[in-house]
């Protein structure tokens, strides 16, 4: 058998070439994984092939084992012979794309073979599944649910959904995440995402794409992630309509020194779900009607649109966003009935702002 494995894989180095070993995944470039000659030697040590022991077999030459037990036998068997050997790593991209394509090839070299994950850590294999709990990175954890996709070898899948930890980040890291989805797709969140979150947060089994970054937070949180030194809180403010606003964002964010920057295609009401829970206190302010000193001013027709005016001139649209962040910054919300209705939320804001505007002071002074 272990031959004939042999001859099978020689057939699948000229198929594929050097290509499947060559290749490695972007963040396990610097891996330090074996050659592709130190494979070979491997794979062509001079080992006895596992023949079933007589007492496994009947008197007329039926196998009475069971899979277990022959397993158990067969993995003894090469683990003797293979004493010794230095330990071989390969990473996880080659491993999946030997595994695709020849499943088992190579379960009897399983002793001396070490997987390297996207972030180089080393991973035993048993029975071609690999063991141990671990913890790495968010992205590393991302990187080896696209392999086992992408290969479709569901065991690398569950490996990463089940026996990898993430590691604690930064809350920068958690708003980065935030403000890029396309870095993401729906399959890899779908398969780590656990199901009974997954039907709570999308009942209908689809994430949409413009909520792939607030759904690998939730991933990232229901596989017990943690974020490191949070902030107290933050908030998000947005129009209270969209109609007439000409800038492709969804929200402000300000967070706890005072900052303001817009994000795009932000659920903010998930957004602050998960941030509440992580022990950061977010808040929404909706805002009707936007006050500036130079701009001029924006507010929402009966029809829920959006309309600037300048020095007495009407326009129909409003850039909200830019407008919102001086009015922030000035002060002039306090001429706005959102900070009568809203006030205490407002109050909260500005203890937030002012750090800001100190800061900028010492800065020019």
């Amino acid at each position: 058998m272990v031959i004939l494995k042999k001859i099978i894989y020689v057939g699948f180095i000229f198929l594929f070439g050097l290509k499947a070993f060559s290749q490695s995944d972007d963040l396990a470039k610097d891996c330090n994984s074996n050659s592709i000659d130190e494979l070979y030697s491997l794979i062509y040590s001079p080992l006895e092939p596992f023949e079933p022991p007589a007492s496994a077999i009947d008197d007329d030459g039926n196998i009475t084992a069971s899979e277990d037990e022959l397993f158990s036998l067969r993995r003894r068997h090469f683990y003797d012979q293979l004493k010794g050997q230095k330990t071989l790593s390969i990473n996880l991209q080659t491993y999946a794309t030997i595994n695709r394509q020849l499943p088992g090839v190579l379960e009897d070299f399983e002793p001396v073979i070490k997987i390297l994950l996207p972030d180089c850590q080393p991973v035993s294999l048993f029975r071609g599944v690999p063991v141990s709990n671990t913890k790495a990175d968010f992205n590393t954890i991302l990187k080896t649910t696209e392999i086992g996709l992408k290969s479709e070898i569901e065991p690398i899948v569950n490996y990463a959904r089940s026996y990898v930890e993430p590691k604690p980040i930064k809350f920068e890291d958690i708003l980065g995440i935030l403000k890029n989805d396309l870095a993401i797709t729906p399959e890899i969140i779908n398969a780590i995402l656990p199901e009974p979150i997954a039907e709570r947060y999308f009942p209908d089994g689809n994430i949409p794409t413009g909520n792939l970054s607030e759904a690998a937070i939730l991933a990232f949180v229901s596989l017990g992630g943690t974020v490191i030194n949070p902030p107290n809180q933050i908030f998000f403010i947005k129009p209270r309509s969209y109609s007439g606003v000409i800038e492709d964002y969804s929200s402000l964010i300000i967070q706890e020194d005072g900052s303001i920057e817009p994000a795009a295609a932000l659920n903010t009401s998930l957004v602050s779900q998960m941030l509440n829970r992580m022990g950061v206190k977010a808040q929404i302010l909706i805002i009707t009607e936007v006050e500036t000193d130079v701009a001029g001013n924006c507010t929402i027709d009966d029809a829920g649109r959006w309309h600037q005016v300048i020095g007495g001139r009407k326009t129909r649209n409003c850039p909200f966003f830019s407008l919102a962040s001086q009015m922030l910054q000035n002060g002039t919300y306090k001429k706005t009935k959102d900070y009568i209705e809203q006030n205490i939320v407002f109050r909260q804001l500005e203890a937030v702002l002012s750090i800001a505007k100190n800061s900028n002071k010492e800065t020019n002074s």
